[in-house]
């Protein structure tokens, strides 16, 4: 066994190899510019016919019910503090994507699945994806549950799918509303996602009642 501490881009080796294994996930599954590393990982380090571990993830969303997290990562930024308002940091918190660890019974519908990753074959930075799912119960919507499943291997599969995360212990991911939403049971909810290379990232909602 030998250990090469380096980053992969920089690191010289001699070869290619038959199984690359990584973990380059972050809680929505692209947050660690992870297309851009596997692509980059399988091009130059796999073996044609080579196996890469994990093989694919399919990303899921879901509405959320969150309310103490929309105060401590959002709402805190509508007070002052020694006089100083900090409002304008506001939109700022509301467009950034917060780790969050979460019960299934916050879900305000099933997780859906809005796409799914090939890293085998991924060559474009670019991801989007997008799902319609129906309300199950009353509630306020305080921003989406992003959360992932990766196939490993074969039928080996791992996830933090609220309520199905046993095999990991990878927190889920908090896509914020501007502003909560009350919504009631058999409202239909609509969702776009874009990401690109894992660090800019794009929501769309719209519920019809």
């Amino acid at each position: 066994l030998e250990i090469i501490h380096g980053n992969s881009d920089d690191v010289k080796v001699r070869g290619k190899f038959d199984v690359i294994v990584s973990e380059l996930f972050g809680n929505d599954a692209l947050g660690e510019r992870t297309i851009k590393s596997f692509v980059h990982l399988r091009n130059r380090f796999l073996k044609p016919g080579g196996t890469l571990i994990p093989q694919a993830t399919e990303l899921m969303i879901a509405p959320l019910e969150a309310a103490a997290l929309y105060a401590r990562e959002i709402d805190v930024w509508n007070g002052c503090v020694h006089g100083v308002g900090l409002s304008s940091i506001r939109p700022f918190a509301v467009s950034h994507v917060h780790p969050g660890r979460f019960d299934p019974d916050q879900l305000l519908s099933p997780a859906a699945a809005i796409g799914t990753l090939d890293l085998a074959r991924a060559t474009s930075l670019h991801f989007s994806g997008s799902a319609v799912t129906t309300i199950h119960r009353d509630g306020i919507a305080h921003g989406l549950c992003g959360c992932f499943v990766t196939t490993l291997a074969g039928d080996i599969r791992m996830g933090n799918v609220p309520g199905d995360s046993s095999t990991t212990n990878f927190a889920q991911a908090f896509f914020p509303f501007d502003q909560p939403v009350p919504v009631a049971a058999g409202d239909e909810v609509s969702i776009s996602i874009d990401s690109h290379d894992g660090h800019i990232a794009r929501w769309r909602v719209a519920i019809s009642r």
